[in-house]
């Protein structure tokens, strides 16, 4: 199952004192360790990798009963793990072991400079932790994906991490938690993110086979004309008044809720240039937007006696509601027509198009119009925050109809 060997760190001088490194070979690859023991090669069987024995090295003997017990050792420490778990150690999982049987300064010494995670969860911990706050949605995201890792399995050990791993936690999340593809599939993504960090530092040897699945969501997209509709509602209750314009707002800039929701005129708007500038939560970077003609209207209607304000931000939860009801009074919102697709198959839903609507139909809209209106893929991309044209051609909202009109368009122009 396992050979041990013993080589000597350098042979050129005969003389001098060279290190003896312990080699042991498992599952087709090798182990290297250094015994912290020393010994002159003149003194060294090359070819049994023993310690010669002789009245003229008076370390000798002693030297040779070290190694002995270092061989047993490994051989000790590969039993008890098979015994305790009734598996086969992966590569790493030894190697940590047999650093800490037989060189436990060495082990002290790593743990001192970068604590080592007992197992995953921990682990995962650990990789939050290191986070910063220019990240503080993913982070949030991260934390939450990590509670429920922890609630599908408390602990969970480095060689627990397999298929067999993977086949429970996909049917935790599809079965107890009652999740739908895309959040499982959410989920799946961020612990094998967490998983390749983890073989890049070597708990684990290699990633298991892990699918993250997704489905075509129910999400909609607002078309330009249905969002002059919008813009036009009137009669409407104060506080329906100000959660269509945040809807506005959200349409014209394509930001995210959370960077949306701390736009300041002061800090962001440039009056003269006419140009929103924001550094965005999620990525980082610094996006340019131009106030589009629904701003400049916006604006205008927000502007009292020379003093530019802005609509008044609400929780993203009210928000949710009251667009909807703002929504609800719009004939085409009204409309019931939806695909959902799951793993299991497929069922039509009821559900009427203004139930639909939520704060992250703002971006979609702007990113859909945009699209729908000429402008290149990439320029939209770069306010988006979208990294390949894959990821954006799945968030925009085209029928097959538009398709086909757009085809027909460019044969016959």
């Amino acid at each position: 199952m396992l050979r041990v060997n013993f080589y000597l760190k350098d042979l050129t001088n005969k003389e001098k004192e060279t290190l003896i490194n312990l080699f042991v070979t498992y599952k087709k690859e090798r182990i290297k360790i250094s015994t912290g023991e020393r010994i002159a090669p003149k003194h060294w069987n090359k070819e049994t990798g023993t310690v010669k024995t002789s009245k003229s090295f008076e370390r000798g003997t002693s030297l040779s009963i070290k190694l002995n017990e270092i061989e047993k050792k490994v051989q000790r420490t590969f039993s008890n793990f098979r015994l305790q778990f009734e598996k086969d150690p992966e590569v790493f999982e030894l190697k940590n072991l047999l650093v800490e049987v037989i060189r436990p300064d060495i082990a002290e010494s790593n743990n001192t400079t970068e604590k080592k995670a007992k197992d995953f969860i921990e682990f995962f911990q650990m990789q939050i932790d290191k986070m910063g706050d220019i990240v503080s949605g993913t982070k949030r995201k991260r934390k939450y994906i990590l509670t429920v890792l922890s609630e599908f399995r408390p602990v969970i050990r480095w060689w627990e991490i397999n298929s067999k791993f993977y086949e429970d936690y996909e049917k935790y999340l599809r079965t107890t938690k009652g999740y739908a593809l895309n959040t499982i599939g959410s989920h799946i993504k961020v612990v094998k993110t967490m998983l390749k960090r983890a073989e890049e530092k070597e708990y684990i040897s290699k990633v298991p086979s892990m699918k993250a699945y997704s489905e075509t969501t129910e999400a909609i997209a607002l078309s330009f004309e249905e969002l002059i509709e919008v813009e036009r509602l009137d009669n409407l209750h104060p506080y329906q008044d100000n959660a269509r314009d945040i809807f506005i707002l959200g349409c014209c800039t394509g930001l995210r809720w959370g960077d949306l929701s701390r736009l300041s005129i002061k800090e962001h708007f440039n009056l003269e240039n006419r140009t929103i500038t924001i550094k965005t939560s999620k990525t980082g970077k610094t996006v340019v937007i131009p106030f589009l003609p629904q701003m400049e209207r916006l604006l205008k209607k927000y502007n009292k006696d020379g003093v530019q304000t802005l609509p008044r931000f609400i929780s993203g939860q009210n928000f949710n509601v009251y667009i909807k009801e703002v929504m609800q009074k719009l004939d085409f919102m009204n409309e019931t027509v939806t695909k959902h697709i799951t793993k299991e198959g497929m069922y039509i839903s009821t559900k009427p198009k203004y139930k639909m609507v939520a704060a992250h139909t703002c971006r979609r809209t702007f990113a859909t119009v945009c699209f729908r209106r000429g402008i290149k893929p990439h320029l939209i991309m770069s306010v988006t925050g979208h990294k390949t044209e894959t990821e954006f051609y799945k968030y925009i909202r085209i029928t097959p109809d538009e398709n086909a009109k757009e085809l027909l368009a460019a044969f016959t122009a």
